[in-house]
């Protein structure tokens, strides 16, 4: 005999329809038409057992619907695969155990009608999930909180994408770059985005812009649809020195690979820079790759605190809550200028290999044939900064990714940027107006990426 279960009781019509969806999904030619036949007690008494052991916390089938009715039951559809997505999961999470009165219920694209029929969630917040799961959550008019742009009309707690674009943009102008280049992958809205704010940037200041397309978010060997000569030569043939904004990190390391094995100096003659900041892949080339800070955690919070006041009987403010991106975390694909002249190139590739090693403006002079006074004029012209002005931004730098990514001691951090402990808060709160440990803090709070 199957056991009872406290959600299944309704026989609304709405009940019925995503309960025939739920039918046709599952019936597919790769399984057994005898799902629904003869074992179709056993199927759902299974199906009850997984709901049960799967709700976190747990619930058990002697649970009082006086003690269930208090709970608000939110249904996650989130593909977990991407680091970002859960990211984005972590965030929720924390939202959810601010609230004595959330349980979450996870599920993939691929179980969501299961789950819906089975749970009966108060409220939804999707990715991307089924067609059918869409259609069969607007009969039931449930509060939903979407996480991406093309699904439908739902209120959305996302990302500015173009904002991304536009940041990017405007570092590559302020790096003296007047061929700037992007590549973004088809169809995609979060990379169309990217594009129309990158393009507008490019636009205003009168720049040369060059597009690549590609058909598929992450290169994956093996494949005929993304054989990487067509990006090689296209990376080839582009004027130098270009500037070049990769459409995420998976395909910034991409292109510095290609660019390695096509002798493209990175970054004097291409520099490069992605978006997602995942340290992982960031790190892995050489030279490591620049990228965009995303909020994915406080993404992830937002769309809680949007669904909860949704479940309250609140209207969103607007239809779309974009969050703004962090700035740019500059590492050595990008951190040039195209300076036009291989001395002032030389001598800045000096200072961004050297600068925390204590070194000043006479180590610099030493390492490249020039004057002082030719060296100030041009950096003056190309960079807006004198040597020893860049030489403080590289050790700048530098100190705030010691300080973001890792928990080195306040002291150690100063030690490895050059700079005498006695001296590190104060240069870097004048830059900054945090202390270190501040910024620190703030940081990985999602103030500072």
């Amino acid at each position: 005999m199957p056991p009872t279960s406290v959600f299944l009781t309704p026989q609304t019509p709405a009940y019925k329809a995503i309960l025939r969806l739920t039918f046709s999904h599952f019936t597919t030619k790769s399984q057994s038409p005898q799902l629904w036949g003869r074992d179709h007690c056993v199927a759902k008494a299974s199906l009850a057992d997984n709901v049960c052991m799967n709700a976190h916390p747990p619930i058990g089938r002697a649970s009082t619907p006086a003690a269930l009715s208090l709970q608000k039951r939110i249904l996650v559809l989130v593909d977990s695969d991407a680091i970002h997505h859960q990211d984005i999961l972590h965030g929720l999470k924390m939202f959810a155990a601010e609230r004595s009165d959330w349980v979450l219920r996870y599920a993939s694209r691929h179980t969501a009608m299961h789950a819906l029929v089975e749970w009966r969630p108060d409220g939804v917040i999707m990715h991307q999930p089924l067609a059918g799961a869409r259609r069969a959550f607007a009969r039931l008019r449930l509060p939903q909180v979407s996480l991406m742009e093309s699904a439908g009309k739902l209120p959305l707690a996302g990302l500015d994408n173009r904002r991304i674009g536009v940041i990017v943009g405007q570092d590559f102008l302020r790096r003296s770059f007047r061929d700037l280049a992007i590549i973004i992958v088809q169809g995609q809205p979060w990379s169309l985005e990217r594009l129309a704010g990158f393009a507008s940037v490019a636009r205003m200041a009168g720049c040369r812009l060059h597009l690549y397309r590609i058909k598929r978010t992450a290169p994956s060997s093996g494949t005929q649809t993304n054989d990487p000569r067509p990006l090689q030569i296209w990376l080839q043939e582009l004027p130098k020195p270009v500037a070049v904004f990769a459409a995420n990190d998976v395909w910034g390391v991409e292109v510095i690979q290609l660019c390695k094995a096509g002798d493209i100096r990175v970054p004097e003659e291409l520099a490069v820079v992605g978006a997602d900041n995942n340290e992982q892949l960031c790190d892995m080339v050489e030279p490591e790759l620049s990228s965009v800070a995303i909020p994915w955690h406080e993404i992830g919070y937002q769309a809680g605190a949007l669904l909860e006041s949704m479940m309250r009987g609140g209207k969103p403010a607007s239809p779309k809550l974009l969050l703004a991106p962090g700035e740019i975390i500059t590492r050595g694909s990008s951190d040039t200028a195209a300076t036009g002249h291989p001395y002032l190139a030389k001598a800045l590739r000096f200072i961004n290999e050297h600068a925390c090693e204590g070194i000043g403006v006479p180590e610099v002079l030493r390492a490249v044939p020039v004057g002082r006074r030719w060296l100030e004029r041009m950096c003056m012209r190309k960079l807006r900064r004198t040597p020893l002005e860049e030489i403080h931004r590289v050790r700048l730098g530098r100190a705030k990714r010691l300080l973001a990514e890792t928990n080195l001691p306040v002291r150690a951090v100063g030690l490895r940027c050059g700079i005498d402990e006695a001296r590190f808060c104060k240069v870097f709160r004048k830059a900054t107006g945090l202390t270190p440990s501040a910024w620190r803090r703030s940081s990985r709070a999602g103030g500072h990426p």
